[in-house]
């Protein structure tokens, strides 16, 4: 099992090579879960306080953190 470092639409990730789903759309497109953020951007805001329930990579977490900025919280 490898892991990587790559670059995303929202930084940098690590993601398994073997990962068929998340990582490697990651891999394949630079993204994940394109639609839901969409959505969380029409009620999340700056200050925001986040419970992110199976977070798994974070592949949704982070642009959530990047979201609520730093006076927000993303647990």
């Amino acid at each position: 099992m490898k892991i990587v470092l790559q670059d995303w639409k929202y930084g940098r990730i690590m993601r398994y090579t073997c990962d068929m789903y998340i990582g490697n759309s990651i891999g394949l497109y630079g993204e994940y879960g394109h639609d839901e953020m969409e959505i969380f951007k029409q009620f999340l805001k700056q200050g925001d306080t986040v419970i992110e329930v199976g977070a798994n990579i974070g592949s949704l977490t982070v642009p959530i953190a990047q979201r609520v900025g730093n006076n927000g919280r993303v647990y």
